[in-house]
This record gives structure tokens, sequence and C-alpha cells, in this order.
């Protein structure tokens, strides 16, 4: 659905990135053409136009991260959580099919057990799309990724507008056990950076260009993260969230999940 930038990421599993290209006896016929100053006006515009984008008044646009349990639950047992990115700006910001905004969300193993792993129910959002894959889990160290979701964002944000990827955990009994589960969340570092495609060039003869830019590229874009074990937090460029670290928000007061684990 996705593809893996030529940036690096920090989620295993992301893949919404330029593919590498694999070493073979053909070589691809834009390798050896040459990107015209026309064309690479082009792609320094779109980049430009890109970056003012998501400025608010002159200044980076402001984004949050925080994670909500909507249902009651102890650590281990059937549960839903919400990822949600909330603007905080004064501006509305509009992520487009040619600038959409990337998110990897990990799910992850808080024990390690002799077992194939907790069942989790299809993720959803209620903006943009999404994709994830599942790996194996048994007898791996605590913080192994059990599945990998990208959430690919098109559409706009309102000041002070929340929107979530929903998530859900089953019951973690096993017999070896029982599972629990933290999440992590890493804005990717090409979100916000034209597509090569929405450029609108003929023919693959600009993609070493484009790809420089995008490995300089920079998202207008200030993270932070909220919950109730730090408050609010600036997250680094390129950095993950972590649910163990900021906490949950509960609808139930002295729920479990308010620690970050499921």
């Amino acid at each position: 659905m996705s593809s893996k930038f030529s940036r690096r990421s920090l989620a295993q599993g992301a893949m919404w990135a330029v593919p590498t290209i694999a070493a073979t006896s053909a070589i691809p016929a834009y390798a050896a053409s040459i990107c015209s100053p026309t064309s690479k006006q082009k792609i320094d515009e779109a980049f430009n136009k890109a970056r003012a984008l998501y400025q608010c008044n002159g200044q980076p646009a402001q984004l949050e991260l925080n994670l909500y349990q909507a249902l009651a639950a102890s650590d281990g047992f059937v549960s839903n959580v919400a990822v949600n990115v909330k603007n905080l700006s004064s501006c509305t910001l509009n992520f487009t099919a040619a600038n959409p905004l990337h998110l990897t969300v990990a799910i992850r193993n808080n024990v390690s057990l002799n077992d194939t792993g907790r069942s989790l129910s299809n993720p959803s959002t209620s903006q943009g799309s999404i994709s994830y894959q599942n790996y194996p889990i048994q007898n791996q160290p605590v913080g192994t990724a059990q599945r990998i979701v990208n959430w690919t964002f098109v559409g706009s944000i309102s000041p002070n507008q929340e929107k979530d990827l929903a998530l859900g955990f089953l019951d973690g009994n096993s017999p070896a056990g029982r599972w629990k589960n933290y999440i992590t969340i890493t804005p990717e570092l090409a979100s916000g950076a034209p597509t090569y495609e929405s450029i609108g060039l003929s023919s693959n003869e600009c993609r070493d260009y484009y790809n420089q830019q995008l490995a300089l590229w920079k998202l207008t874009v200030n993270w932070v993260t909220r919950g109730p074990k730090n408050g609010t937090q600036a997250l680094p460029s390129g950095s993950a969230a972590d649910s163990r670290v900021i906490g949950n928000f509960s609808s139930v007061t002295g729920s479990a999940s308010t620690n970050g684990i499921w």
C-alpha cells in the first residue's frame, strides 16, 4: 500500500518510502539520464511549497500525540485504544495526497512468552488509509513488534481537532501466561514531503535529484506528546513516542491501562 523512503525510518516495517533498487545486471534507464534544470526547478518548487503548507502565521505548526483508553481494562485483558493526532495550531492544516502525513505505530510485547502471541483486531482510522503487517513474537524479547501499522494521513485538521487511529487488543491469556503489550508511535521523517509522482515529471530521470532533496527534507511541524505520566513533552524529530513513558488517558479513573500497557 506504501513504500519505503530513502530517509531513515525508526520503526520496523515502515513501507512508504522510495524502494531501494536491487543491484542487477540491468541498469535502470533513468540512472544514466540527466535531470534538466527545468525539472530540477519543478522539484525545488514542490519542496518549497510543501514547507509552506505546514506553517501557521509564519511559524512551524504544532501537532500533539496522545492516547485514549475508552474501556476500563487491566493489563493483558481485552482492551481498545485510540492513537490521537491533535492540531495545537491556530491554523487548519491540510495534508494532501501529494503531501501526506505518515506515522508508524508499532504494537510491541511487554513480556516474553513461549506462545504465538496475543490476538489483535483490525486497526481503523477516521482519516486517511492504513496498512499493517504482523511478525512472529513467540519467545522474542520485550520490545519486539508483533504488528506494525502504517498510517497515511490525508485530510484536514482544524485547530484543536483530533484525528484517531483505533487499535484493538483481545484477551492476552495464553497457556504460557498472559500477554501484555505497549505501543510506540513514530512521525516519519519524510512526512509532508511531495511525492515524486505529484511533481508531474514525465519520466524517472530526476529520481536521484529528488532523493537528494528528500534527504534534506524536514517537516515544518513541531511534535509534542501529552499523557498522564509526564504531561506535555516535546518529541524530537524522528523519535518515537512510547506509551509506557507518556501514559494513557482513560475514561475510568484508576484503570491499569493508564500506564500505557494493555
